[in-house]
């Protein structure tokens, strides 16, 4: 599993983390955020990006960081697109 945080470039600060399977899922997670229109993300997506900073071993209940941290997207790069 992999763990993540959203990082706001304004105020400098990390989101409480965030846990995934992979990219994808993670990704998906925060568009889905940037499409709702009262979300901060949607209302100034240059501000953040999407962190990956560890990795957790479920069979044995460990964590461990991701060093350097690993930019994993950027909610400014978000094209809105409507659904079918």
């Amino acid at each position: 599993m992999r763990v993540y945080s959203i990082f706001d470039k304004k105020a400098l600060s990390y989101s409480p983390v965030l846990s995934f399977p992979n990219d994808v899922f993670a990704i998906r997670a925060c568009e889905a955020d940037l499409r709702n229109s009262q979300s901060v993300y949607s209302q100034y997506p240059s501000d953040f990006c999407l962190v990956h900073v560890a990795d957790f071993d479920d069979a044995k209940g460990t964590l461990m960081p991701v060093a350097p941290l690993e930019v994993v997207y950027e909610f400014g790069s978000f094209e809105f697109k409507p659904e079918n």
